[in-house]
């Protein structure tokens, strides 16, 4: 292994104990199933989409929505919050989305491409998140991060990660190394 990879791996790791406890679960992709919708309505979807595709944007990596975070973030509504926590979750995008009709005099989506990030920049900057927007804010975008760099499409073609390095073989020779004095290994 690479020290790179070995740095890479370790940042990974670390920045995984700043994610909240819900996100941590090993199949998390293994439940996305695109055509089944769970808590997110089309509204809630789109404003994810976009809130999501202004902290990730498309460059020369694929964006937040290219690599199917919205239905991410559904899954994760939907299996690992409790009914509170996806009332609180809904209830937040519904507050962001209250925030942009009263700045922006449009729905976060119709909003034009300098006006949402503004407003993702007002909502990042906030530090106490006291504010249903703000909290729903913070937990959306930790989602949306850990969506994008779990995504099979992130890790094969932008991060190059190869789970077992090297290669298998698995009939390979079992060498017994000849013991001091000449005895039998066997």
């Amino acid at each position: 292994m690479l020290r790179r990879d070995v740095l890479r791996t370790l940042a990974l790791a670390a920045a995984a104990c700043a994610l909240p406890h819900e996100v941590l679960a090993s199949d998390l992709w293994a439940q996305v199933d695109r055509a089944h919708r769970r808590v997110l309505s089309p509204q809630h979807r789109a404003l994810v989409g976009a809130i999501a595709d202004v902290i990730l944007p498309r460059t020369d990596t694929p964006s937040a929505t290219d690599v199917g975070v919205i239905d991410f973030v559904d899954v994760i509504a939907e299996a690992y919050y409790d009914a509170d926590e996806r009332r609180a979750f809904v209830d937040g995008l519904d507050a962001i989305e209250s925030l942009a009709q009263r700045t922006g005099g449009r729905t976060f989506v119709t909003l034009d491409a300098a006006a949402q990030t503004r407003m993702v920049e007002q909502l990042d900057r906030v530090g106490s998140r006291t504010t249903p927007a703000e909290r729903t804010y913070g937990r959306l975008k930790g989602l949306v991060i850990h969506g994008w760099y779990t995504s099979e499409r992130v890790q094969r073609d932008v991060l190059h990660t190869q789970v077992v390095p090297g290669r298998f073989d698995g009939a390979a020779p079992h060498l017994v190394p000849a013991l001091p004095g000449g005895a039998d290994a066997r």
